[in-house]
């Protein structure tokens, strides 16, 4: 009860009068209590407010200008949204015929002036509390009625869904009788109690009783169990069972039987489909590994072609060039020579005018600078050609062409070796931990191997941004030795996880990375029989694991 007053006194209550006197001790009397009051002085004023601002009640005065009460209360009610807002009109005028023009209208009620608070605060909440209990009175008529309609709608779904299980099962019983001793797999009817009501030959051979009768009764889970198949656990829908005492392999399926008191059971055998289903699989899935191994050694061996004639057609210029620079020093040597004698000889001939033009003109065109910097430019270049002509030499690697000797090499030596040509990458923001085990010594071509190692150490110099950690971790397995660079960049997206070994792909900056790298070490690894793996996740790092045989080394002749 408090909380419907609650609800009540917070209610919004609409004043129409055309006297503010009036106005004022009705809004005095009302928000006492704690109702919401609006005001109009106006039949027009009213509808307006209403409009905008739907009120729980009306209090309408019947005599005002233009528009008189009853007027404005036959407009409000034509609004749907006002039709059930409750209307008390307030007059002076006393009279039957007002009352009965008032309910005429639309009113509820009536109240005489001069008012007494307790009447006015009495009519008020009686009419709120009847608004209230009609509201929800209503509201439930139209929640009963949509369950009403609900409900029917799915009783009529249920019965036609009866009607067609009914007619289906009647159908499925004739045909039931007639042909399920000629099948080969295992029928049965049960009841919801699980006793067999009914079964076909197939399930009197796989339990080898001497007749159908032996078989009425009996629990069909516990019979099924008592010969090796337990389909205690099995749920509503088709499942595979293996008997470990035949080798055969059964689908499961069940079926609602009738109004659901029964079911009917069927296990078909499926062991030629199953054995079929995994020799397809196993060929598919070696079919699938072959493709990829093929793919790839098309790719390299195109690749391999390609970087064997770029090689060549680098090696011819670039012995001219490193030629041409040995004697552009030799020349430049000679030359500082020449200009150190020339230089004595003019001081003891020339003028001292002469001599002061000749410094002018030396100092103007930077000849000591030029004397000075030639046999840096020289070297600088000579650098470069070295640069080229490794960068041939590993072209001619991955093309199997000019290879050194195989020779027993051992690996952390190579690690080291890689470490060092890599440490001006990883100096700066690299805190690098060697983690290195006892190993045999492999056959192998060590260059080649160098060149992995330096190509995974690059790799995770530039997979960090600033300051992270790389951990070598050698160490001796069975026949084989391994080999993991791991760094803590910023990892490789598992998109582009299967793509990494393939030639010209990469992920680095235009600039940065011809995408050979890992190809490169892919084939060089696969050329020793070994194994290269990958482990990376976006944000934390990525370990590359090489795996190398030791029991029986590859022969020249394989490479």
């Amino acid at each position: 009860m408090a909380l419907q007053e609650a609800v009540e006194n917070r209610a919004t209550i609409l004043i129409v009068d055309d006297l503010a006197l009036t106005r004022r001790q009705l809004w005095d009397i009302l928000t006492e209590v704690g109702y919401q009051v609006l005001q109009a002085d106006s039949a027009a004023k009213a509808l307006e407010i209403a409009s905008s601002s739907i009120p729980d009640m009306i209090l309408l005065d019947i005599v005002m200008p233009g528009k008189d009460g009853f007027q404005a209360c036959r407009e409000l009610k034509t609004f749907p949204a006002l039709a059930e807002v409750p209307v008390i009109f307030i007059s002076a005028l006393d009279e039957t015929s007002s009352k009965v023009n008032g309910f005429y209208a639309g009113g509820v009620d009536y109240i005489s002036k001069p008012y007494e608070k307790e009447e006015v605060l009495a009519r008020v909440k009686t009419h709120l509390s009847m608004r209230q209990l009609q509201m929800s009175l209503k509201n439930s008529n139209t929640e009963m009625e949509e369950r009403v309609h609900q409900r029917t709608a799915e009783l009529i779904a249920k019965h036609e869904q009866l009607s067609n299980l009914f007619k289906q099962v009647r159908h499925a019983k004739i045909q039931w009788e007639q042909t399920m001793d000629c099948i080969d797999d295992i029928v049965m009817l049960v009841g919801a109690d699980g006793a067999l009501i009914r079964c076909n030959k197939a399930l009197i051979n796989f339990t080898g009783v001497d007749s159908y009768q032996d078989l009425l009764g009996l629990d069909w889970l516990k019979l099924l169990a008592s010969c090796g198949l337990d389909l205690a656990r099995l749920s509503n829908r088709a499942q595979e069972l293996f008997h470990e005492s035949s080798g055969r392999w059964f689908t499961v399926k069940w079926y609602n039987y009738a109004d659901k008191n029964g079911a009917v059971i069927a296990l078909h055998d499926m062991t030629a489909i199953k054995k079929v289903s995994q020799e397809l699989t196993k060929a598919y899935d070696e079919l699938k590994s072959t493709h990829r191994r093929l793919v790839q050694q098309e790719k390299m061996a195109s690749i391999g072609q390609l970087a064997a004639g770029v090689a060549h057609e680098i090696n011819n210029p670039m012995g001219f060039i490193s030629s041409n620079l040995e004697t552009l020093g030799k020349y430049a040597a000679r030359l500082r020579q020449y200009m150190s004698v020339q230089d004595e000889v003019i001081k003891g001939v020339a003028d001292p005018e002469s001599l002061e033009m000749l410094a002018e003109a030396r100092k103007r065109l930077k000849i000591d600078y030029l004397l000075d910097d030639i046999p840096a430019l020289v070297a600088e270049s000579n650098d470069g050609a070295l640069r080229v002509r490794t960068i041939v030499q590993n072209l001619k690697g991955f093309s199997r062409t000019d290879m050194a000797e195989m020779e027993l090499a051992d690996i952390n030596d190579c690690m080291d070796r890689a470490v060092n040509i890599a440490w001006n990458e990883l100096k700066y923001k690299v805190n690098l931990t060697k983690n290195y085990g006892e190993l045999p010594t492999v056959s192998c071509y060590p260059q080649q191997l160098g060149q992995v190692f330096l190509n995974f150490l690059v790799n995770a110099a530039h997979a960090i941004d600033r300051q992270g950690e790389v951990t070598i971790t050698t160490r001796a397995e069975k026949g084989y030795v391994s080999i993991s660079v791991a760094d803590t960049g910023c990892g490789i997206p598992q998109g582009n996880l299967d793509r990494i070994f393939e030639p010209f792909f990469t992920t680095k900056e235009v600039g940065t990375g011809t995408g050979l790298g890992l190809a490169i070490s892919y084939e060089i690894i696969q050329s020793h029989g070994g194994t290269i793996d990958v482990e990376s996740e976006v944000g934390k790092g990525t370990t590359f694991t090489v795996r190398l045989p030791t029991e029986n080394p590859v022969q020249e002749g394989d490479l």
